[in-house]
């Protein structure tokens, strides 16, 4: 199932915000550090540590929680329905037909 990686995080646990760019890129700027990737990820742990009571925290709402439980079983449900009759093809084209989509289902 794919999900983006706040909506993962969030599901797992992790308490997760989502930055706007353009305060981050000030934030960062007010320390006249110069951009790089490493000097972002440090800036970004700074931001996110002095600024942690007012952060706003990314929360999935009930009803997107339940599409996603529901999406989760429904393709849990294809999944098995896709190997059950797998031993059965003599044809192998059908097998490969059947085994891609397993490995579609899987991601």
């Amino acid at each position: 199932m794919i999900t983006s990686l706040s909506t993962n995080l969030s599901l797992n646990g992790f308490n997760v915000h989502r930055a706007q760019g353009r305060k981050v890129r000030l934030f960062i700027s007010s320390y006249g550090q110069t951009k790089s990737d490493k000097i972002d990820a440090k800036m970004l742990t700074i931001h996110g540590q002095k600024m942690q009571e007012s952060l706003r925290l990314h929360h999935l709402s009930n009803n997107q929680l339940q599409e996603l439980i529901s999406r989760h079983k429904d393709i849990k449900d294809m999944l098995q329905k896709e190997n059950n009759p797998k031993e059965h093809f003599i044809d192998k084209s059908a097998k490969r037909s059947v085994d891609s989509i397993i490995k579609a289902l899987q991601k």
